[in-house]
């Protein structure tokens, strides 16, 4: 299992310089939203040009309202399996579950 310590997040060798500067902005973004910053993660990485595959992991339909419901949650706020169900307009809060648990 890994673990993220807040400034124990450190950045290793890489050869491509590119790869280097986007590694260095996730690592700034991931330390400032687990320092409290209010930070749109989603928003944030996708300026950043990463492909989060969110289509490729996630590809049905029901599986892609769960995620984006998910993805629309502020930082700081909480949401259940019924409130996600609510919102997406189902009760199929186990079916909510086993796409929660595939959330990378």
């Amino acid at each position: 299992m890994w673990y993220i310590k807040t400034n124990d997040l450190k950045l290793t060798k890489y050869k491509d310089p590119t790869e280097e500067n986007l590694i260095s902005n996730l690592i700034i973004l991931i330390k400032n939203y687990l320092s409290g910053k209010e930070i749109n993660l989603y928003d944030t990485i996708n300026d950043l040009k990463v492909d989060l595959n969110i289509k490729d992991e996630f590809s049905t339909e029901f599986a892609l309202k769960v995620i984006d419901h998910l993805i629309n949650v502020k930082y700081g706020e909480i949401t259940s399996y019924s409130e996600i169900g609510t919102v997406i307009g189902s009760k199929a809060y186990r079916a909510i579950g086993n796409v929660l648990k595939r959330n990378p």
